[in-house]
């Protein structure tokens, strides 16, 4: 008979996200956990919080590969005849319910084609249901044939016909190779046509199995809130700190848990401890610096593929040196103080510094551009309508048969002028938000299904807005997207398509062509209807694109997506994008906040007065401006003692980036 793995559990009931406990003798208590999905907390792409709510563990899918898809379309092979494609892939762990090679050929392949796996012959017929979003064929595989290790697979046409692969070039891990002798001989160091690639085939391996790990990260967390939700925090002293997991824990998992804290609001190696598991930094004599704030990481581990870790809350536990400070009570009210919303993911923005951004601000007169507008977002607007003009000719083919425009504004509006710059959806929408990069504005990239936009970050709206530049290949139009009079994101609109309110969706152009139709009424809109809008959201991970090309898809736009570097928003517990390696259902790591700053504030054990720490996520920030009771501003440190006056005491603080433009502005009204 056999015997089924112990199951260890260690489990307390979880009523509400957060509580605190006030214990003697200076020990406190607070529990991450509950029914929210841990919504307050940060995890990758291999953590799953929706199978069983209130519980984190592994997603049950992960992707193999050795490149990220970084191709153009001459980097490819045609694997006809004799010839013979073979990648290797290292499986650590080869068990698996599912399996399936998910294979880069731009196009639907020519009949069947055949998969010797480790020496075993597959004969696979294509599915055009199965090419997922394009350009990728999906082969279902048996994972039994699989093994730990080094894997070996080799593809060759069936019946005569051919098959397209594509090549990532990097000279390691170099475990692709080609055969012109139907497998006789390899060359694993000239391939693709003529032989001019050294790279890796576009070929990977998706299984239906845990990962190896996973993460989950806290917030940054005030120590002061250990204490109490009051928004001003006493003078504290953090001696003892200590966190433990309620989890459950088969045979051959763990989950390890790591701390990491500092003086500052956010992580910065001056100020911070790094991380170190949590048992080194229990005791005040092993840290170097004052932990005035610190965060927590819990690491789910497993040696099985059909296994998992169940991570159920963590209960952080300090004994904390308070000193109640003498003189009047102090109070505040932190209600119009904006709070710093975090992703997971990092994120890289076009540096101020590029004098490329410059030379595109200066020789386009980007600055008289939008020198009228009485608004910021009036601002984003008239760029997108004077951006869109520059491509009369809408999206005319003949524009494509010659030179690709890479992401890269200031070429392709000084091609443009001859008619030499790619006109389409990709091009317009890069153009449009380097423009508003270079007269300080906030914007990126996004892809919606195969289509291409912006989204803006507005500091009216407080939000990220999808703009779109290339509504329409005949018209000049550019648009937003409104529901119930809020301006919409590109999930946002996803969400509602998908929820049944399309025809609640309004199409808002700029006021020289202001015109609003609803959404299913949008004749005009041949390319971008948000019926298109069901399958997909994804967002490239950076906007510096003038800075460097690459990493990315040089020629994007003209195929299929194949770069692996994009953030995909999921619909599913498990993705339906099965080619791609990031995926979230957690809004926040596609929308988190900048230009604002929030404040913090603390005791110092002196009558009157109060310490105030800032915190701001601004790209290109040049200086933090603090106004005190409705006077001047002036600039101010991100850390500072503010004196106090009887009766009511308001500070507002924005910061401000290195074009001049002001954040947001948060509001704090202390009563003294």
């Amino acid at each position: 008979m056999k015997i089924r793995a112990i199951c260890f559990l260690i489990f307390w009931g979880l009523t509400c996200w957060i509580s605190i406990v006030y214990g003697a003798e200076g020990t406190y208590t607070k529990i991450f956990g509950g029914s929210d999905k841990w919504d307050s907390c940060l995890y990758d792409h291999n953590i799953d919080v929706d199978t069983e709510p209130g519980n984190a563990l592994l997603i049950k899918t992960e992707l193999i590969s050795d490149e990220m898809g970084n191709i153009t379309d001459a980097t490819r092979e045609n694997v006809s005849g004799a010839i013979r494609a073979k990648k290797e892939l290292i499986v650590p762990d080869p068990s698996a319910s599912e399996a399936a090679l998910i294979i880069y050929t731009g196009y639907a392949p020519k009949g069947p084609f055949n998969i010797e796996i480790n020496g075993i012959k597959n004969t696979v017929t294509f599915d055009q249901k199965r090419m997922l979003t394009g350009g990728w064929t999906r082969a279902d595989i048996d994972p039994g044939q699989l093994k730990k290790g080094l894997n070996t697979f080799v593809i060759y046409p069936a019946e005569g016909n051919s098959i397209q692969l594509h090549i990532d070039n990097c000279r390691n891990p170099n475990r692709s190779a080609k055969s012109i002798d139907a497998g006789k001989t390899w060359d694993y160091n000239h391939i693709g046509e003529q032989g001019f690639c050294d790279g890796e085939y576009l070929i990977r391996l998706r299984l239906s199995h845990y990962p190896s790990q996973g993460e989950v990260l806290s917030d940054y967390i005030c120590t002061g809130d250990l204490i109490t939700d009051e928004p001003v925090k006493p003078v504290l002293k953090l001696n003892t700190i200590q966190i433990k997991a309620a989890l459950a824990l088969l045979r051959g998992t763990d989950i390890t848990l790591y701390l990491r804290g500092g003086s500052t609001p956010a992580y910065d190696p001056d100020t911070w401890d790094i991380w170190k598991p949590a048992k080194i930094y229990r005791n005040k004599d092993q840290r170097q610096h004052d932990w005035q704030f610190f965060q927590w990481r819990a690491v789910l581990s497993t040696k099985s593929g059909f296994k998992t870790p169940s991570l159920r809350g963590i209960t952080v536990t300090a004994t904390i040196d308070v000193t109640e400070s003498a003189g009047k009570q102090i109070s505040a009210d932190v209600s119009k103080n904006r709070k710093i919303i975090r992703g997971y993911y990092n994120y890289a923005y076009q540096p101020y510094e590029d004098n490329r951004l410059k030379h595109l601000r200066e020789y386009f007169r980007l600055d008289e551009v939008v020198g009228g507008c009485s608004s910021e977002f009036e601002k984003f607007e008239v760029l997108a309508t004077w951006l869109r003009g520059q491509w009369r000719d809408g999206w005319y083919p003949g524009r494509t048969d010659g030179l690709k425009t890479p992401w890269d504004a200031w070429i392709a509006l000084n091609l443009n002028s001859d008619f030499k710059a790619s006109g389409m959806c990709t091009i317009y929408a890069n153009t449009f938000f380097q423009c508003a990069l270079a007269v300080g504005l906030n914007a990126r990239g996004n892809v919606l299904d195969h289509h291409f936009v912006s989204e803006i970050w507005s500091n009216e709206h407080e939000k990220w807005i999808l703009f779109d530049i290339g509504f329409n290949n005949h018209s000049l139009r550019t648009v937003h997207m409104e529901l119930d009079n809020v301006s919409l994101s590109s999930v946002e609109i996803l969400q509602a398509v998908n929820s049944g309110k399309i025809s609640r969706i309004m199409l808002m152009t700029p006021p020289l062509w202001r015109k609003t139709w609803r959404g299913d009424q949008a004749k005009e809109a041949v390319l971008t209807t948000p019926n298109n809008w069901k399958p997909r959201v994804g967002i490239p991970t950076r906007n510096n694109y003038l800075e460097s090309w690459l990493p990315g898809e040089l020629q994007h736009g003209f195929g299929q997506y194949s770069y692996d570097g994009y953030l995909w928003w999921k619909k599913t517990i498990i993705p339906e994008d099965e080619e791609y390696t990031w995926h979230t259902s957690h809004y926040r790591d596609m929308y988190w906040t900048i230009n604002q700053a929030q404040v913090f504030l603390s005791q110092t054990g002196n009558p009157g007065e109060l310490k105030v720490k800032l915190d701001t996520v601004t790209p290109n920030l040049d200086k933090i401006m603090l106004r005190t009771d409705g006077g001047e501003w002036k600039e101010t440190p991100q850390e500072f003692i503010l004196k106090l006056k009887n009766g009511n005491n308001r500070i507002e603080v924005k910061p401000v980036n290195k074009w001049g433009l002001d954040g947001i502005t948060s509001e704090v009204t202390i009563q003294y």
